[in-house]
């Protein structure tokens, strides 16, 4: 067995997996065209089957019915000509608020009393409902989205086959030969990643975030790589540690790649398009492995993925935008969003929070002087708690 991942951490992480997701899917773009799209998806997916096989199913089936309802919508807008055929960005801003629609209906209305009329009176049942519920934040709007272009059919069959191929490479390759544990990767699905309940206040921010993000690439021509980029900065703001592993992470993928490109042989290559993020994200988990094993030799309690950057190809894709542009063009406009997504998920989560407390001590006939119960303090308090020592603790998020 070669211990090739650092013990702290990247021995169970996600990322590994993703990045075998993103080898077969630039293979079956090479070799058969199939969309370069949602490069998360087969990564993501292929630990959840082996894990929580009906949160997977769970998983496809709401990116099915999202795709459906938006195709459905932008089909509908030269019959009613109430508006355009959704296209690039409005379109994903589109499939990211479908998608939240469909996860509130079926995690937490259909599948609850569904449990509540097959299973009348046992708690246990409804008490394992979130064991069905999709995993991930961007997951189902990823897929849904990586269907749109082939279809139903056809974006199924690439996200089967791309999911298989990674469990394959998984149990067929990583798991005997190195120290890469599939067995221990439950652990590192937190709870605000499993129920959806939990993750209002993220799934917010990640609305206003594409919201913003879409409007100043059509006012003002700043390019973000996708705007799902500057809510997911916005949402490692919560960890400051590793928005500033994102940025180091960026800027040495990009001096890094540079300088490997311009070895013999690689430097006949054209880098440019999907070749070029799947170097770049390569590149990027080489990184990841090296700092993990810099991190375990200096001090083994240290848990190395609290100091790598955020998300899984967060700092790839913003890498490929700094790879011909300069930071002025790219980096800094992406950061202001991000900050601005920031302070408004903030100010939006906080007030319909209050509103909600609100409603809910008039309800109760609670007067003024009346003080909620510790434990009823919602999520969306999560800021303030991050903010003040000692109150508590942000959960990681990916």
């Amino acid at each position: 067995m070669i211990p090739l991942f650092s013990p702290n951490g990247l021995q169970h992480s996600l990322v590994i997996s993703v990045c075998v997701g993103v080898l077969i899917t630039t293979l079956m773009f090479e070799r058969y065209g199939w969309v370069f799209s949602g490069l998360v998806v087969p990564g993501y997916l292929a630990p959840i089957f082996a894990i929580y096989p009906m949160s997977a199913l769970t998983i496809v089936a709401e990116a099915v019915v999202t795709a459906v309802i938006v195709k459905v919508i932008s089909n509908s807008a030269w019959r009613f000509r109430t508006h355009t055929p959704l296209f690039g960005r409005e379109r994903f801003f589109m499939v990211v608020l479908v998608a939240l629609a469909v996860r509130l209906g079926i995690e937490e209305f259909l599948l609850p009393q569904a449990a509540r009329i097959f299973f009348p009176g046992q708690t246990e049942i409804l008490a394992r409902v979130r064991d069905f519920g999709a995993i991930g934040l961007v997951v189902v709007p990823l897929a849904a989205n990586l269907m749109w272009k082939p279809g139903l059919a056809k974006g199924l069959m690439q996200i089967g086959g791309c999911t298989a191929g990674v469990l394959a490479a998984i149990y067929g390759i990583l798991v005997p030969l190195t120290n890469y544990n599939l067995a221990q990767l439950g652990a590192v699905y937190e709870d605000v990643s499993i129920d959806f309940a939990l993750s209002a206040k993220l799934q917010i921010m990640i609305i206003c975030g594409c919201l913003l993000a879409a409007r100043m690439n059509l006012l003002e021509g700043w390019d973000f790589g996708g705007i799902l980029l500057p809510p997911l900065i916005a949402i490692s703001l919560l960890q400051p540690t590793r928005l500033i592993g994102t940025i180091v992470e960026v800027l040495l993928v990009v001096w890094v790649g540079r300088q490997v490109v311009k070895l013999p042989g690689l430097n006949r290559i054209t880098w440019a398009g999907p070749r070029l993020v799947t170097f770049c994200f390569t590149v990027c988990v080489f990184l990841k492995v090296v700092i993990g094993w810099i991190c375990y030799l200096v001090n083994p309690q240290w848990n190395a993925t609290d100091f790598l950057g955020f998300g899984y190809i967060l700092s790839s894709l913003l890498a490929i935008k700094l790879w011909n542009k300069s930071s002025r063009t790219t980096l800094w406009p992406t950061l202001y969003v991000s900050a601005a997504t920031f302070l408004l998920g903030t100010v939006v989560s906080f007030s319909l929070a209050s509103a909600t407390r609100w409603i809910e001590t008039g309800s109760s006939g609670g007067g003024q002087g009346s003080v909620p119960e510790a434990e009823n303090v919602p999520v969306e308090f999560v800021v303030l708690e991050r903010l003040s020592p000692g109150i508590g603790d942000v959960r990681r998020v990916e």
